[in-house]
């Protein structure tokens, strides 16, 4: 049996894949979004293709610096 805990997630990625596969990743966190709703933050480390995380429909952007950003679909 699988529980899911809704705390609060934090995500942390150091630019860590090509543009595909940070796709595929917010993809599957949209997905998982939708089916257990919680809190999520992304704290994203030297984020060359942070267009992704602002095309997001799930995420935006509360901060950060040429150097990292951090996105949340929290109020």
């Amino acid at each position: 049996m699988y529980l899911f805990n809704p705390l609060p997630e934090a995500v942390y990625l150091f630019n860590p894949l090509p543009e595909a596969g940070l796709i595929q990743i917010l993809e599957n966190l949209e997905e998982s979004l939708r089916r257990h709703p919680r809190a999520v933050y992304v704290l994203y480390q030297n984020p060359l293709p942070e267009r992704v995380l602002e095309e997001s429909p799930s995420l935006k952007c509360t901060g950060g610096t040429h150097q990292y950003s951090i996105h949340t679909n929290a109020d």
